[in-house]
């Protein structure tokens, strides 16, 4: 049988009595001197390794830790410039006096340089160091470790940290020296970066071995010092900027200065100092002094009301553009833009209301300005590069600010109904499609402002009712235009009645073709060119009222032949006769020897009175009224017409009195003559009839007010059953708000007729809460 064999147990090498520790201690120290001087060439790292690992395995592990560390200590202090130690050997001493006066020679003449020593220095510190770490590698991991003590390489570090770096000597030239390169580098002179940011890479290494904080030593070095010296020198800038520098000029050294602020934090220090570098200089360019930036010259109002800002080439949109990304990078900074805007229009718009005053014809020019504001306004939020949010907290300042000031005139739904009038009537032929749809669009964000929608809409049924009538829009296709546009803004019952006007508009031309071809075999058909518009009932702005003159009989058996037609058609349906808003047109001549012949073209009343001279040359208004029925007012207005302005084709001969008076004797002017053959009479409209028109057109808003207010009411309180005043009037408000706002007053009178009429009551016991009454 084979014999098994015994493995001996390990048994650990006792060192020999020459072999003691100190004997060991002195090989690594030889050992040691040599690798700091980088004369390790020669040296074994094995054997090294093994004598610290005998020594470690001697139980004497504190005693080698306590040795390194303080031999790591004498070989740190070898390259401190300012003062030595006393523990160092011979042999060091003249390596750390040659440093010192080397890193002395440097010192406060080149900064750069000393920074380089400096960092060279320390990498051959660190090269020497992680040798020494190499061969001491099992204390660190069997001891220092275990014991959680530093190891040898962060022993090392701080050892440089307290002996060389916090130095106070060394420690205020690196702190100079790297502070002094940064300002002139942010002064724009040219510099070597190389330097600066080894030394602040050598800051963060030491923290990071020395300090459980890693930037600690970089913060106290540089990093605060630094961001002093950010703070203070910004602080001065601005200052200075802000007595000698425009406003354009004041963005662009800040926007400059914030991209070279962030190139040099990351070309020479930590990446954590520069959030806080910009954010300080952000603090104080930007958000110290925003309102005082902005009233600089060449400001926001400036550019604003510059003339050349519709140009698309204006440089002062790039200025504009580049002022709302500065300004608005800082917190504060969007809320100032915001006020700034608001108060330039309400300046520029009240100063604009005031220049129109009194001005004739002032409701055009009033709103053209107006919309010229809103122009300069949408330039500023069409700009390209500006963020989604800003453009939108912008554009609700805008309309806050146009909604104020355009509601401080209580013309301006009127006005603004005038405007598009005259708009379709002449200002349409001479623009080109887009440019229209331009103005169409700049008139619904005017009209977007106004509180009264209801109020224009009552007056613009009236202006539309006029053009259509009386033929005088430029365009159908621009009318239905800005009837999409209207209810795509205010939805489809804001527009149902102004878009059932329109049907009967278009089919006015497909009813006159159905009766020419009805009457054309009679004999009784109309012996002249008889057109007729039929309005739908309740949609166009008029009340019903009866005939208010008398036709002459051909006219008469015109309507009833046509009136028969109609009837015989839609059965079931009433025509009733409204003589004031058609026209005709009539021939004539004047004087016995004149041949000339014109054609006039005057209102139906016109023409009813003009009639009655073609027998008698002389009419009394007496006689007038008794052969028209027309009434005395209505029949004034009518030969006002005819006998004043351009066109006078009748004369007053009794002047006796200024009012209206039967004994006015009215005569044809025999001298009347023209170089047109064609003449319209013009309509006289004087400021009091305009005025009593208006006054009628709000007196029937306010009416509809009424209604529109107890119905929201009844709906409001038939859906919550029991509601509070409050609410009630939060409710209402909120409802209503895109026609009109009702004040609290009309809603509490509203309330109490809807109580009367026993639609709602109030609680029994609480008296601010209603009821609805089913």
């Amino acid at each position: 049988m084979a014999k098994i064999p015994h493995i001996r147990p390990y048994h650990r090498k006792r060192l020999s009595s020459e072999e003691n520790v100190e004997s060991l201690w002195n090989n690594l120290d030889h050992a040691i001197t040599l690798i700091q001087d980088h004369r390790e060439s020669t040296l074994s790292f094995e054997e090294l390794y093994r004598t610290a690992y005998r020594m470690c395995n001697q139980s004497q592990s504190l005693v080698c830790f306590r040795i390194f560390y303080r031999v790591s200590h004498e070989f740190l202090r070898y390259i401190r410039s300012t003062e030595l130690v006393t523990r160092l050997t011979n042999k060091l001493k003249s390596r750390a006096a040659s440093i010192r006066l080397q890193l002395e020679t440097y010192t406060g003449i080149e900064d750069a340089m000393f920074l380089k020593k400096l960092t060279e220095a320390y990498s051959m510190y660190c090269l020497a160091c992680l040798k020494i770490s190499d061969i001491l590698m099992y204390l660190d991991k069997n001891y220092c470790q275990k014991k959680n003590l530093p190891t040898v390489f962060s022993i090392a570090m701080s050892v440089f940290e307290s002996e060389v770096i916090m130095a106070a000597n060394l420690n205020r030239n690196l702190q100079s020296s790297l502070l002094s390169l940064l300002m002139a580098d942010r002064n724009g002179m040219s510099i070597d970066r190389s330097p600066v940011k080894a030394c602040t890479s050598m800051l963060v290494q030491l923290g990071g071995q020395t300090s459980e904080t890693i930037l600690s030593v970089y913060d106290m070095n540089i990093g605060r010092p630094y961001l002093d010296a950010v703070d203070l020198y910004y602080a001065t800038e601005s200052r200075r900027l802000l007595n000698n520098a425009t406003c354009s000029e004041y963005v662009k050294y800040t926007i400059k200065h914030l991209n070279e602020e962030e190139e040099r934090c990351d070309r020479c220090l930590h990446e954590t100092t520069k959030d806080r570098s910009l954010q300080l200089v952000r603090q104080r360019l930007l958000e110290d002094h925003v309102d005082s930036i902005l009233s600089l010259p060449n400001g926001i109002n400036n550019l604003i009301d510059d003339d050349r800002f519709f140009d698309l080439y204006f440089n002062g949109k790039l200025e504009m553009q580049l002022l709302l990304k500065t300004v608005c990078s800082v917190p504060s900074g969007l809320p100032c833009i915001k006020n700034a805007i608001n108060n330039h229009i309400l300046n520029t718009g009240r100063t604009l209301l005031a220049s129109h005053k009194d001005r004739p014809r002032s409701h055009v020019s009033l709103i053209q300005g107006i919309m010229d504001m809103r122009k300069r306004y949408n330039c500023i939020i069409s700009l390209d590069g500006i963020e989604p949010e800003i453009v939108s907290a912008i554009r609700e300042s805008m309309l806050q600010g146009f909604e104020t000031f355009i509601n401080e005139l209580p013309e301006a739904p009127e006005y603004l109904s005038l405007y598009m009038d005259e708009h379709f009537k002449r200002g349409v032929k001479s623009m080109g499609d887009e440019e229209g749809s331009n103005v169409f669009k700049v008139a619904i964000e005017v009209f977007r402002s106004l509180q009264d929608k209801d109020v224009f809409e009552r007056f613009y049924k009236q202006h539309f009712a006029r053009r259509l009538l009386l033929q005088k829009s430029a365009s159908d296709d621009a009318e239905r235009t800005f009837l999409e546009l209207l209810k795509a803004e205010c939805g489809s019952n804001y527009t149902k009645k102004l878009e059932a006007m329109y049907r009967d508009w278009q089919t006015r031309e497909v009813l006159q073709d159905r009766f020419r071809d009805a009457t054309k075999l009679s004999k009784s058909k109309p012996q002249f060119d008889f057109r007729v518009s039929v309005l739908t009932c309740g949609s166009w702005p008029f009340t019903q009222q009866e005939a208010v003159c008398r036709l002459p009989k051909h006219l008469m058996q015109a309507c009833k032949i046509f009136e028969k037609c109609y009837c015989s058609w839609h059965s079931g349906r009433k025509l009733m006769w409204d003589y004031t808003l058609g026209n005709a047109e009539v021939t004539g001549k004047f004087g016995q020897s004149s041949k000339k012949r014109y054609v006039f073209q005057v209102t139906t009343l016109q023409m009813v009175v003009l009639l009655q001279f073609s027998t008698n040359s002389s009419n009394s208004l007496q006689e007038l009224h008794e052969a028209t029925q027309i009434g005395y007012l209505q029949l004034n207005r009518t030969l006002q017409c005819l006998t004043s302005g351009k066109v006078k084709l009748l004369l007053k001969t009794c002047k006796s009195n200024k009012g209206i008076s039967s004994t006015d004797t009215y005569c044809v002017n025999e001298k009347f003559s023209s170089r047109m053959m064609k003449i319209k009479v013009p309509q006289v409209v004087t400021k009091e009839i305009a005025a009593n028109e208006s006054k009628e057109a709000l007196k029937q808003v306010n009416d509809e007010r009424k209604h529109e207010i107890e119905a929201c009411i009844v709906r409001t309180l038939k859906a919550r059953k029991l509601l509070n005043y409050n609410d009630i009037v939060i409710e209402v408000t909120q409802q209503l708000s895109h026609r009109f706002r009702p004040s609290p007053t009309s809603i509490k009178k509203r309330l109490e007729t809807l109580i009367d009429q026993e639609f709602i009551k109030r609680d029994d016991q609480y008296r601010t809460l209603y009821r609805y009454l089913a």
